[in-house]
C-alpha cells in the first residue's frame, strides 16, 4: 500500500485555505494510505494559521513562518525536513489558491506512476470566467489546453498547482531560492536524472486566471524569467524543452481565432502592451526572485 502526504505551501489563503485543506484530508484511501497533510505558511499577516487550527484531524500538520522565504525554498524545505522518506512513497503539492473537487485525486494520480515514473502533473483547468479581464484570459487557457493535447509529457504540462513526486526524486529536490518557476525547475531534475515524467490528465483541480492587467503582468514575467533560470541551473539542452513548433503554434492561433475572434484579438493586445511596457522597464525583470510579486485576483476562487 502506497503511503502519501499532501503538501500545501500557503501565503495569505484565508479565502481558500480551508477548503483546499479539507478536500485533501477527504481523499479516499482505497489501497492507499493518506499519512498527513503538510500546510506550510510563508510569512502569511491575514487568517490563514487560524482558519487552519480550527480544523480538527490529528493528520493535519501545520508549520508557520513569521519571515516569507517563498514558495521555492518552502518545497525544498518540505522535502528535506519535513517529509519522513522512510515512511512514505509519494508527495502531493497543491496550490492553496486551486479548488478540488475530487475525492479521487489521489488514486487517479496514484495510477499514472508506471514503472520508471517519478514525477506526475495532473491538470489543472481554468475556473468560469467572473469578469471582462478573465474572459479574453481565456484565450490563454485554450492555448494551454491544445498544447496539452500536442505535447502531454512536455514540460509545458508540468504544473505546480498539482504535482506529485516520487521518494527518489522528492529526496534529491532543493531548489535554489531565486527560482521562480518550482514546476520547471523540478521537471528538469526529473529529467536530468534519468527519470520519466507522466501527465494525468483526470486528476482535476481549478483555478482563476488573472482579473487584472496587472496581475497578468505579474504572472507573464515569472514565466520569462523561469527559462533564463531554468537554463542556468541545467543548462542550454532545457530550453529546447520549451520549443514549439512554428506550424503548431499558427494552428493553435487560428483555433482560438475561429471559436474566439474578439477575445483572441484583445489578447494579443495584452501582449502586445505589455511587451511595450517591458521595452521601457527592462529591468523590471531583472529584480525577481523567489519571493516575487504575488497575484491578487487569482485567489477569489
Amino acid at each position: 500500500m502506497n503511503r502519501y502526504v499532501i503538501a500545501i505551501p500557503a501565503l495569505n489563503e484565508e479565502l481558500n485555505i480551508k477548503k483546499i485543506v479539507l478536500s485533501a484530508l477527504s481523499q479516499k484511501e482505497d489501497n492507499l494510505s493518506l499519512a498527513k497533510v503538510i500546510v506550510v505558511s510563508d510569512g502569511s499577516t491575514d487568517k490563514t494559521v487560524s482558519i487552519l487550527e480550527g480544523i480538527e484531524d490529528a493528520r493535519l500538520k501545520i508549520f508557520s513562518f513569521d519571515k516569507r522565504a517563498g514558495k521555492s525554498q518552502r518545497i525544498s524545505e518540505i522535502c528535506s525536513s519535513l517529509i519522513d522518506w522512510t515512511d512514505t512513497d509519494f508527495a502531493l503539492f497543491l496550490d492553496a489558491d486551486t479548488l478540488c473537487l475530487d475525492s479521487y485525486l489521489l488514486k487517479k494520480i496514484n495510477s499514472c506512476f508506471v514503472q520508471g515514473v517519478k514525477l506526475v502533473s495532473g491538470n489543472p483547468k481554468q475556473l468560469k470566467p467572473e469578469t471582462f479581464f478573465e474572459g479574453v484570459m481565456q484565450v490563454s487557457a485554450f492555448f494551454q489546453e491544445r498544447v496539452k493535447k500536442e505535447l502531454p509529457r512536455s514540460v509545458f504540462t508540468c504544473h505546480g498547482r498539482i504535482l506529485a513526486v516520487h521518494r527518489d526524486l522528492g529526496q534529491k529536490i532543493k531548489i535554489p531560492e531565486y527560482i521562480v518557476g518550482n514546476d520547471a525547475f523540478i521537471y528538469h531534475l526529473n529529467k536530468s536524472l534519468g527519470y520519466k515524467y507522466n501527465f494525468c490528465k483526470n486528476a482535476i483541480t481549478y483555478y482563476r486566471m488573472p482579473a487584472s492587467f496587472l496581475d497578468f503582468k505579474k504572472q507573464s514575467l515569472r514565466y520569462q524569467k523561469s527559462q533564463a533560470m531554468i537554463a542556468a541551473s541545467f543548462g542550454e539542452w532545457s530550453l529546447n524543452e520549451y520549443k514549439l513548433s512554428t506550424l503548431k503554434a499558427v494552428k493553435i492561433v487560428m483555433s482560438s481565432f475561429v471559436r474566439m475572434p474578439i477575445k483572441t484579438i484583445l489578447y494579443f493586445c495584452y501582449i502586445l502592451r505589455l511587451k511595450i511596457e517591458m521595452s521601457f522597464r527592462s529591468n523590471e525583470s531583472d529584480v525577481m526572485s523567489g519571493k516575487w510579486d504575488v497575484s491578487q485576483t487569482t485567489k477569489k476562487l
